[in-house]
């Protein structure tokens, strides 16, 4: 084992739950999360993401996933990359994100990632960008 995994805890650190933090965050509208990618700027006030969030985990629990199952995440967009894996993580979902291909020649190597990710996190679904679902094919069904 790591380490790192075997430190014991430090001082002064909150052990307030993540999810319970985000859900305090709900009424900032002031507030939020800033993406800079090359078309900008973007500030999401966590209002909007706590909302995301709980959107995600509502789809997730009514596909049939539970505390305990794993979702593999594909998306590139680091705003709905984000609201995904918490949303999952507030469905009790184990994320399990893996970043897309940046172009067709990658797509064979992801493809052959993919299925080994699939395989050892046990995951029955995925939340992938809808320019990648023609490229998924076998994969479990999609988000």
């Amino acid at each position: 084992m790591s380490p790192l995994l075997q430190a014991p805890p430090a001082p002064g650190i909150d052990s307030t739950p993540i999810l319970g933090s985000i859900e305090r965050l709900a009424s900032e509208r002031h507030r939020g999360v800033t993406f800079v990618s090359a078309r900008g700027r973007r500030v999401v006030p966590y209002a909007d993401l706590v909302e995301r969030v709980r959107r995600v985990a509502s789809a997730l629990r009514s596909r049939g996933l539970h505390p305990g199952d794993a979702v593999v995440v594909v998306l590139p967009d680091p705003e709905e990359a984000i609201a995904a894996i918490l949303g999952a993580m507030a469905a009790g979902v184990a994320p399990a994100p893996i970043y897309p291909p940046t172009g067709l020649e990658a797509m064979p190597v992801f493809l052959r990632h993919l299925a080994h990710l699939l395989e050892r996190s046990g995951a029955r679904r995925v939340i992938a960008a809808a320019r990648l679902m023609p490229f998924l094919g076998a994969v479990p069904q999609p988000v």
